[in-house]
This record gives structure tokens, C-alpha cells and sequence, in this order.
């Protein structure tokens, strides 16, 4: 059997993400804040080099207490784990629960778009250095690399250059 997947946020990289996943046979429930409505009515279209997608219907929702129960969640959680990681070797401590706590807060919000979104959708530049890379060059000086978090920036990386470049 094949397991369901939930992506939190479907912004560009967890639409992405559950596109290529749907594409592939996968059940995957989206949670999109913000964008429910028209995703529910236009479906979920992904312009990507790997291909375009479009995918109509998608279960998406505006909030975790609405979606089934999910074999997987993806992305965020493991982004959060390497994300607590890193900041442990550079001298910040979280909490072992924090990532299931921000998960579940997350979850909980209500509607918004994130200003990284605003930023794609307006065609300006992703804030990739300051979000992204700069943090990666402080976890490497400690000696760690962050796996995932690196994927997410050579990813958004493609996708800031693509965008503005169309």
C-alpha cells in the first residue's frame, strides 16, 4: 500500500514537492492557508524544469484538524529537525519537542501567505541569502552540513531565477 503523504504549506516548494509526489501515484492532502479556494477551483499547476504539472482535483485544506491521518509528513518536519541541529552546534538551544510544537502551531494558524510567497508572486528576489545560505555557511564553519535545508536553497534558488527571468 502506498503511504499518504501531507505536505504543510504549499507554497512553491511543498507544491512542488506534492505535485511530483501525485504525479508519481502517491495520495498526498495539501495544507495551503491562503490558498485553498483557488486551489480547490483551478487546481494545483507547478512550472518546473523537471516538467510542468498540473493536477485538478487536490485534497488540500485550510487546516490540520480537517485532513485524515497521513502515513508521512513531509518537508517540514525534517527541515525543523536539521534546522534545531545546526543551531545546537552554533550555540542555541531548542527544546526536544520543538519541531512537533512549531508543526502543530503551524497547523493551527489561520490563513496567511508567508512573505517569501509574496515576494515570488510579486517577481522580487527571494530572501535565499539571508534565510538560507548565510545560515548554511555558520552551521558549515561548526563543521555540519544541513541536507535537506541545502536541497530547499538549490531549489529555490532555480525557482527565484526562473521566475524573475519569465
Amino acid at each position: 500500500m502506498t503511504p499518504t503523504f501531507t505536505i504543510l504549506g504549499t507554497g512553491a516548494l511543498g507544491g512542488f514537492y506534492g505535485s511530483r509526489l501525485l504525479h508519481n501515484g502517491a495520495t498526498v492532502r495539501f495544507i495551503a492557508h491562503s490558498d485553498v479556494e483557488f486551489i480547490r477551483e483551478h487546481g494545483l499547476r507547478v512550472d518546473s524544469p523537471l516538467g510542468n504539472l498540473h493536477h485538478q482535483p487536490v485534497a488540500v485544506y485550510a487546516a490540520s484538524d480537517a485532513i485524515p491521518p497521513s502515513d508521512v509528513v513531509c518537508i517540514a518536519e525534517q527541515l525543523m529537525v536539521e534546522v534545531v541541529a545546526g543551531a545546537a552546534v552554533c550555540g542555541v538551544q531548542f527544546a526536544d519537542d520543538f519541531p512537533a510544537q512549531l508543526l502543530e502551531t503551524t497547523a493551527q494558524m489561520k490563513p496567511y501567505a508567508p512573505s517569501m510567497r509574496l515576494d515570488y508572486l510579486a517577481k522580487r528576489e527571494l530572501e535565499i541569502e539571508y534565510l538560507y545560505r548565510r545560515p548554511l555557511r555558520e552551521v558549515a564553519q561548526h563543521g555540519m552540513r544541513l541536507p535537506a535545508v541545502e536541497a530547499i536553497t538549490r531549489l529555490l534558488t532555480v525557482a527565484d531565477h526562473h521566475n524573475r527571468s519569465v
